[in-house]
């Protein structure tokens, strides 16, 4: 059965399914300030809705963590790195974009969390009955590392304006030197 749930990620709300196994016990660790465990997993993360459409990972999702106690929560330090399935923004062509993102983030225990501090309770990652779940940190990691600009690489050519080819594939001998006829007075000035 798929348990779906929302995420509330610097105010866009994305509907995601919920992994059971990047859910970490961390009782062995909890009892001892400064003590700390190595976590490196290789997990499958489900698609999620971006501003720019629906993201897959092509691959596993490689994860290397150290955490650690800290007396108010738990560290978290370390990076993950995927190949995400995106589309040029130039030639609309489907590619692998590889992301290795650093994370640090505490985990902080219901206790350390007073009533003199103001926490927005959507923007902490807290401990939970001894576990941590990384999932939305993951996903969080991610979103906020997705470049603005995804290019299949930094000479893409882009579609043609006039027949839509793509220009990374064959040259289509579209006239390109065509102009606006609002700007043609404009580009008379240019002679003079």
């Amino acid at each position: 059965m798929k348990r779906l749930f929302y995420v509330k990620i610097n105010s866009v709300i994305f509907l995601v399914r919920k992994m059971e196994n990047l859910i970490i016990d961390i009782a062995d660790i909890v009892g001892c300030i400064g003590s700390s465990k190595e976590i490196n997993l290789s997990v499958r993360i489900p698609s999620f809705e971006t501003t720019k459409g629906k993201k897959d990972f092509a691959e596993p999702v490689r994860i290397n963590f150290i955490v650690e106690n800290v007396k108010s929560g738990i560290l978290v330090k370390g990076w993950v790195e995927g190949c995400l399935l995106s589309n040029c923004d130039r030639c609309l062509k489907e590619f692998k974009q590889p992301l290795k993102v650093d994370v640090e983030e505490v985990y902080y225990f219901s206790e350390a969390l007073s009533e003199d501090r103001e926490v927005d309770e959507d923007e902490i990652f807290k401990v939970v009955n001894n576990k941590i779940n990384l999932e939305s940190l993951i996903r969080q990691a991610f979103v906020l590392n997705i470049p603005i600009k995804l290019l299949c690489n930094e000479e893409c050519k882009g579609l043609c304006p006039i027949c839509g080819v793509n220009l990374n594939e064959k040259n289509c001998g579209c006239k390109k030197d065509r102009i606006d006829p609002r700007l043609v007075k404009l580009k008379e000035l240019l002679k003079e």
